[in-house]
């Protein structure tokens, strides 16, 4: 079973936190078939965490977990945080691999989206 696990920041406030769980949602109808299962996680402030997420993906049968930071900057969380807590992650479950992916802010379709925006 192939997992995409979108992860994002997490919020205190409840509503941005389900603006993301919706946003995964939408995804996974809008997949193209590409993927089992489409999850998300939170580096903090929200559950499930990036922990728990990888480990309900493997204990729900995943065969490899494709992984895509919902974040726009290489800040501090996406140059170490996040991958910091995916290798202990890949390290635990050695026999399912986990593919990180560019952060969504490197996507060159960011630009057109940006224009797309401020002519909306």
């Amino acid at each position: 079973m192939h997992v995409l696990l979108v992860i994002a920041h997490g919020s205190r406030r409840c509503e941005s936190n389900n603006e993301i769980r919706q946003f995964v949602k939408n995804i996974a109808q809008h997949g193209r078939n590409a993927f089992d299962s489409t999850r998300v996680a939170f580096l903090e402030l929200a559950e499930p965490s990036i922990e728990t997420a990888v480990d309900e993906c493997v204990h729900d049968g995943a065969s490899q977990i494709t992984v895509v930071p919902y974040f726009l900057s290489a800040g501090y969380h996406v140059a170490r945080d996040v991958p910091e807590i995916l290798a202990a992650k890949q390290t635990q479950y050695a026999k399912v691999p986990i593919n990180t992916k560019a952060y969504i802010g490197r996507s060159a379709e960011m630009i057109d989206l940006v224009i797309d925006a401020a002519l909306d």
